[in-house]
C-alpha cells in the first residue's frame, strides 16, 4: 500500500519526537523523567506527551518551545524535525515508493 501524505508526516513526526526523547533521557535521568520535563517546559499533561509518541508533536508553539529547552539542555532539535516539511515529507514517500516497487 502506498503511503499517502498526512500518514508519513505523522510516522516521521512520530519518529522525531521519539528520538527528542531519547535525546533528552540521556541528559535526564531516564525517558519518563524526559517526558515529564517537556510536560513541565510546555504546560500540557504526560498523557497529551505521551500521545505525540504515535503521532508527533501537536502544534508549532509546542514544538518551537521543545527546540528551545533542547538548546538549554546541550542538543540541536530543528523544528522541521519535529514539524517535517512538505518538501520532506515528498521526499520520504519517494523512497518508500521505490523501496515497495512503485513508479514515481
Amino acid at each position: 500500500m502506498q503511503p499517502n501524505h498526512e500518514e508519513m508526516r505523522a510516522e516521521l513526526a512520530a519518529d522525531a519526537f521519539v528520538a527528542y526523547v531519547r535525546l533528552l533521557s540521556l541528559h535526564s535521568s531516564d525517558k519518563a523523567q524526559a517526558i515529564k520535563e517537556i510536560a513541565g517546559c510546555i504546560g500540557k499533561s504526560e498523557i497529551t506527551v505521551r500521545g505525540w509518541q504515535k503521532r508527533g508533536v501537536q502544534g508549532r508553539d509546542n514544538a518551537m518551545v521543545m527546540c528551545q529547552f533542547a538548546q538549554l539542555r546541550g542538543f540541536y532539535f530543528g523544528i522541521h524535525m519535529l514539524m517535517p516539511t512538505e518538501k520532506v515529507v515528498a521526499r520520504y514517500i519517494d523512497i518508500e515508493r521505490a523501496r515497495l516497487g512503485y513508479a514515481a
